[in-house]
């Protein structure tokens, strides 16, 4: 199994709240480029899922553009968001989740769009890296594979930045 951790692109910091911060246009176009050099030409796209945040959900649907995703998968990154990829969520919860989505998909690779402490988390305690030794920057793509979503059981392939 592959799973991709992708950090949202750069976002403005004017808005009402956090989670309603909108890509900029830079945060757009080093999101279609990372997606486009790193994930466009696999076999078979992942599926995507996001953070409930904008800046994260808008992220996510350009990669699901890209990547030439069908109505019904866009549809799914808008109207079923996990909550356990919000950037204050614990990266055990995120990894819980993962998990229980592997255990029911186990032929279908996954991509991930969140936010900065958890991506860098979540990437380290699966590959069994020293904690923060990747601080993955706004539209970085990290690429895990293993046969289980547990922690130090998934190897780190690679981790681009734009």
């Amino acid at each position: 199994m592959r799973l991709f951790i992708l950090r949202h692109g750069q976002a403005s910091y004017q808005a009402a709240s956090d989670a309603e911060r909108e890509l900029t246009e830079r945060g757009r176009l080093e999101t279609a480029q990372i997606v486009q050099e790193h994930l466009v030409s696999l076999e078979y796209p992942p599926a995507i899922v996001s953070s409930p945040y904008v800046r994260a959900q808008q992220t996510a649907l350009i990669a699901a553009q890209e990547l030439g995703l069908d109505k019904s998968e866009t549809d799914a990154i808008e109207q079923s968001p996990w909550l356990e990829l919000r950037s204050e969520s614990a990266p055990e919860q995120t990894i819980a989740r993962i998990e229980q989505w592997f255990a029911q998909q186990p032929t279908r690779d996954l991509l991930c769009v969140s936010h900065q402490p958890l991506v860098g988390q979540v990437t380290n305690i699966l590959a069994g890296l020293t904690p923060g030794r990747h601080m993955m920057g706004t539209s970085a793509l990290a690429c895990l594979e293993g046969d289980d979503c547990l922690p130090a059981c998934m190897d780190l392939l690679a981790l681009h930045q734009p």
